[in-house]
């Protein structure tokens, strides 16, 4: 079974140039989506507000204006906050692949390694059985 260590440490150690050259790229690409998913946010939360208020929303009493503008100031916070924490949250994910997978070789290794250990701890199995 081959071992694929032909690239040896530098393997694990290309991960921090790729961190650093693809973060910065992909907040950016991040960013210019989280603007227009917020911007089609906005427009959701407009026409669904502007439908409820103009239903007599307004007419109830003197309080429910100043209740209807709260809920649209929250609404768009709350949209606002949802679509631009993806803007550092899918970096962070992709920094995790990337680095998973340079760590998930030392694993094997250490997997295949105590597969072989005698429980007994009197040394390998033989694996030519």
């Amino acid at each position: 079974m081959p071992s694929r260590d032909e690239t040896g440490t530098f393997a694990q150690n290309l991960a921090l140039p790729i961190n650093t050259a693809l973060r910065p790229i992909l907040m950016v690409i991040n960013f210019i989506l989280a603007i227009r998913l917020y911007s089609i946010a906005v427009e959701l939360i407009n026409y669904v507000i502007v439908n409820v208020v103009s239903v007599n929303f307004m007419n109830a009493s003197l309080l429910s204006p100043v209740v209807s503008i709260v809920i649209y100031v929250i609404l768009i916070i709350v949209a606002a906050n949802m679509c631009f924490s993806l803007a550092y949250k899918i970096p962070n994910k992709v920094a995790l692949f990337i680095k998973s997978s340079t760590l998930t070789h030392k694993e094997e290794i250490k997997t295949g390694i105590a597969s072989k250990v005698d429980p007994s701890g009197m040394g390998l199995h033989s694996s030519f059985n």
